[in-house]
């Protein structure tokens, strides 16, 4: 059995021949810069089954800011970057590259500031397909090699992006303040990429459609079952029913924390699988394939209990025993790191890892 077909039949509770063998996320950069200084001479991520291609922004596709904004580095301290990413925001970021940004301002205050991106970055343009000679040829090309095309990524959905261009605490605010102007930009943005998706799917031999999310931490939802439905529900019934309408199994999201609260309405919302599933909030894995036997989990092995310095070799052996278990359950689970892997995860403990997954997994 090949790999897409491997993972789509478990995803869609079809017979298999064994569980993935899969990682979707990777590793960090600095993860790697690491590893070569331990050892590492060719990538460890081979030994996997053949991973995802995304296609909404790579491969010469634009799903967001058309053009994006120019890199400008603003100032800079002992240990810090400010800088203007290509998404518009201002940021401050460790020289060391190992933490996630802070973030200090966002280009859309206003309706004003959405309105004008409209018009400069964020409408349709035939530039946002590839510059290829031969789209067929292309996409024949991809659709015969060895990795599954798919459609979305960071930091593209319908929470995702519009928090990216406000930022969360101002988000929270215009949810009240400005409902009509945060329902424009989900509504407009979905138009959007439908349009592109619309665009990608004649030619490419597409496995699913992802849209990311980070909408819950460790205490759950940033916003209320009621505010999902009445802004966001809407948009992803609309992706849905195009996903349906063109054969597209596969309709995943990625938000952190606990999702308790959000599984169902995503859900509701034609969402079947989730993935990475963080191993945060009191429901395990197993407890979601026993609520939700129709959901298909991607991850839910915990980066954490590989880390060096903080976890030994137990730590690491309880984490790999509970799934196994997990898979003797059956369902449609297919587990890998809940994350990209850190720098603090050593080369050993990661070869570590893969060679006792591939035992779980072949066994």
């Amino acid at each position: 059995m090949k790999s897409r077909e491997r993972l789509l039949n478990i995803a869609m509770g079809r017979p298999v021949d064994r569980v993935p063998f899969f990682d979707w996320l990777g590793a960090w950069p600095e993860t790697f810069e690491r590893w070569k200084t331990e050892g590492m001479c060719e990538n460890p991520f081979g030994v996997f089954d053949a991973g995802y291609i995304n296609l909404s922004d790579g491969q010469g596709f634009r799903q967001g800011l058309f053009p994006y904004f120019d890199y400008e580095l603003i100032g800079e301290t002992e240990n810090t970057f400010i800088s203007r990413n290509i998404f518009g925001a201002t940021q401050q970021s460790m020289k060391n590259g190992n933490t996630i940004p802070h973030f200090i301002d966002w280009p859309v205050k206003s309706r004003s500031d959405w309105n004008n991106l409209c018009e400069t970055r964020f409408h349709w343009s035939e530039e946002r397909m590839p510059k290829v000679k031969d789209l067929k040829l292309f996409a024949d090309k991809i659709n015969n090699g060895e990795q599954l095309p798919y459609m979305g990524a960071h930091p593209y959905g319908i929470f995702g992006t519009v928090r990216e261009l406000v930022g969360v605490e101002n988000f929270m605010v215009m949810l009240y303040d400005e409902s009509d102007l945060i329902y424009d930009m989900m509504e407009s943005m979905t138009t959007l990429w439908l349009k592109l998706f619309e665009r990608i799917v004649p030619y490419f031999d597409i496995l699913g459609l992802h849209m990311w999310e980070d909408m819950s931490g460790t205490f759950g939802s940033l916003i209320s079952p009621d505010m999902f439905r009445q802004f966001m529900m809407p948009q992803y019934k609309r992706i849905s029913a195009f996903c349906k309408s063109r054969g597209i199994e596969l309709f995943s999201v990625d938000t952190d924390g606990d999702i308790s609260q959000l599984v169902p309405l995503f859900m509701e919302s034609g969402v079947n699988v989730i993935m990475p599933f963080e191993c945060v909030g009191k429901m395990t894995v197993a407890d979601y394939i026993s609520e939700y036997p129709e959901l298909c989990i991607m991850g839910g092995v915990n980066k954490r209990c590989f880390e060096e310095d903080v976890n030994d070799k137990d730590t690491m052996d309880k984490e790999l025993k509970r799934i196994e278990k997990t898979l003797e359950l059956g369902g449609r689970y297919v587990p890998h790191m809940d994350h990209a892997v850190h720098p603090t995860v050593s080369y050993k403990n990661f070869l570590y890892y893969t060679e006792c997954m591939k035992d779980i997994i072949f066994s």
